[in-house]
């Protein structure tokens, strides 16, 4: 089981990371919306006829896919899907904090993209108290030999 997307899935469900990104867009937001109307079937939530339609065509398409053979929670399914949401909020917001500008765009079906603007011209940037690299990396040669 693994955990991104907002919430867990298995590694039979999803295609390698670059092999994902090298679908188009459009694909992609389709394999996601599988996800997002799952979360909504494990929470119990009616979906929207758009949704019911289009889960029940991709069903009717390649039954055999591991997604749709995974629409029960175990109690430890279910706690993980909690913490991932939860961690989720609290990282994405953690990251955003910082930023001089966010937009959050709305792509239907419970998806959403965001992006994010920092001005780094607006602080000096801080040296590290590290000594350079360079004496690092040869400080570490001098204690192996």
């Amino acid at each position: 089981m693994l955990d991104t997307l907002g919430g867990i899935y298995w590694q039979d469900e999803l295609p390698d990371f670059w092999d994902f990104m090298k679908l188009p867009e459009e694909d992609r937001k389709q394999i996601l919306r599988l996800f997002a109307i799952r979360f909504q079937l494990w929470d119990n939530k009616t979906l929207s006829e758009e949704d019911d339609l289009f889960w029940n065509t991709a069903i009717s398409q390649v039954p055999a896919c591991p997604i749709f053979r995974r629409l029960e929670l175990s109690t430890d399914d279910r706690k993980a899907q909690k913490d991932v949401e939860q961690n989720f909020e609290e990282e994405l917001g953690s990251l955003l904090s910082d930023a001089d500008e966010v937009t959050i765009t709305d792509e239907g079906h419970e998806l959403q993209s965001f992006s994010a603007r920092f001005d780094l011209s607006q602080n000096e940037l801080i040296a590290p108290s590290k000594k350079p690299w360079w004496e690092r990396i040869l400080q570490r040669k001098d204690k192996t030999t």
